[in-house]
């Protein structure tokens, strides 16, 4: 049975099916090795990593399902190394911690059979929760929306409770009926929607934070051509993509921003290379690094990112040219980091105070602009000049500059 199975580790129905069950070939497949992992029997203390999350300050935080403990380790551990913190013991009341979050001000979220319970941001060691609350359900996914509202799921169920819950806490909302059926895990985006990984359901939802009772459900991404097998976790970029851990096929599929119904994914990331052995949880960092809780192997690896994002800032910004020069020529050279795509675009922007006087955009391979001592002004005047790729315009770099007239 599905609850059975979850009481004694996520993971153990998928040992026996995975071998009987085959993903599609994709055209797109990403056979690469893990750019950093963090495993070893030694230090790291990875005993059945189950959930992974990135907390506000770049940190890793990993729930280890076997030894009923949390690990936290820095933004670039890497090898068999030791985590920074370990909440483990008895005081700390943890027995089969699954899911996590992490939020805005450091605080861990984690469900625990029928209850939630938080830890401080500093928590270390065998520490008492900073708070607890019962969901009234064996609760297995957990998320934190950008306003602190906490959704906790099971089977086909999810409820929504408040950041201050505590005890036998009021349920905001209560979602449940088709199509959820085997909640797992969920993320929520940048706009509130919940997503949520419906396991043996093989499909993720989007649906509406505020549903009550029957969910609404803004997009499902389901079907053959999916090749979804299983759903363990899911997570959203920055740019909107949708990033599903897939136990039975050892891959990570990624899905347009817009993905919606029976549609493929745009990359799939699996292969021995990868390393991937029963993938459990999945995050993805700002700069777009893929994070996996790989429950098969007791590691934690971390992938290149698999899209572009937006160039650094333009270096060396000079002005040349006296006060009172009839041409100003403004200079730059390229950013440090493309961002993984060719620069294609400069924009350059004078303004005096918040007047704009010039606004000029060139062509990537331009280093250098001259404008005309009649269209400044007076005082100080400010260059600011960004670059663009193909996932948009980046950092801007700034300089101030006088002209006398």
């Amino acid at each position: 049975m599905r609850t059975s199975h979850r009481a004694l580790g996520v993971l153990s129905i998928g040992v026996l099916l995975a071998a009987s069950v085959v993903a599609p070939a994709q055209a797109d497949d990403l056979n690469v090795p893990p750019s950093r992992s963090i495993v070893g029997s030694t230090n790291t203390g990875l005993s059945g990593p189950l959930a992974i999350e990135i907390g506000p300050n770049g940190k890793t935080y990993v729930t280890n399902f076997a030894s009923n403990s949390i690990s936290v380790f820095a933004s670039n551990a890497n090898g068999d190394v030791a985590p920074q913190r370990r909440i483990s013991g008895p005081t700390s009341t943890l027995t089969n911690p699954r899911y996590l979050d992490v939020d805005k001000s450091g605080y861990i979220w984690v469900p625990d059979d029928t209850k939630v319970k938080s830890f401080a941001p500093t928590a270390n060691g065998d520490v008492a929760p900073a708070s607890s609350f019962e969901t009234g359900m064996n609760t297995f996914g957990l998320a934190i929306a950008p306003n602190g509202k906490i959704f906790v799921g099971d089977s086909g169920t999810i409820k929504r409770f408040s950041p201050s819950a505590t005890g036998p806490a009021s349920v905001e909302r209560t979602i449940t009926g088709a199509p959820l059926s085997d909640v797992r895990a969920m993320d929520v985006d940048r706009h509130g929607r919940v997503w949520v990984a419906n396991g043996f359901d093989k499909s993720v939802l989007a649906i509406d934070p505020n549903s009550s009772g029957s969910p609404t459900v803004l997009r499902q991404i389901k079907g053959s051509n999916t090749g979804i097998t299983h759903v363990d976790d899911v997570a959203v970029d920055r740019a909107g993509r949708i990033y599903i851990v897939d136990e039975f096929s050892k891959t990570v599929r990624v899905f347009a921003s817009n993905a919606n119904g029976n549609v493929e994914p745009i990359k799939v990331l699996g292969g021995p290379a990868t390393g991937l052995a029963q993938p459990a949880g999945i995050a993805v960092r700002d700069n777009l690094e893929i994070l996996v809780a790989n429950y098969g192997s007791n590691a934690v690896l971390t992938f290149n990112r698999l899209f572009a994002i937006e160039p650094s800032a333009p270096r060396s910004l000079k002005v040349s040219g006296s006060s009172k020069s009839a041409n100003r020529t403004i200079s730059w050279k390229s950013p440090s980091a493309n961002g993984g795509a060719a620069i294609t675009q400069y924009r350059i922007v004078v303004k005096k105070g918040s007047k704009t006087l010039v606004t000029k955009t060139v062509s990537g391979s331009t280093r250098s602009y001259t404008v005309n001592r009649s269209k400044l002004r007076n005082g100080t005047n400010k260059v600011l000049i960004h670059a663009k790729n193909s996932a948009g315009w980046g950092k801007t770099s700034t300089k101030t500059f006088q002209v006398k007239k």
